[in-house]
């Protein structure tokens, strides 16, 4: 979405799915350490998988996934117009 926006030279639609991403890693950061690396509790979401099973299944290396969760500890509010 981000990149037809750029290329309808929409900057809002731009922000708006730049915002989104950016959301959405957020959302993983702040889940990632309930994973750990020992099996989970089969009602979360990965089925009992570890945290590495969890991440390769979703296409997240673990450097990634680590760049995530230093992301969700910043307080952070999107402003609004």
């Amino acid at each position: 979405m981000r990149l037809y926006a750029k290329q309808a030279n929409d900057t809002e639609l731009e922000q708006w799915a730049a915002e989104i991403k950016l959301r959405a890693q957020r959302a993983i950061g702040k889940s990632a350490p309930a994973w750990k690396s020992r099996r989970i509790r089969p009602l979360f979401p990965s089925g009992g998988k570890s945290k590495n099973e969890t991440l390769k299944d979703a296409g997240i290396s673990t450097s990634t996934a680590h760049r995530y969760e230093q992301l969700a500890t910043i307080r952070w509010q999107m402003s609004r117009r």
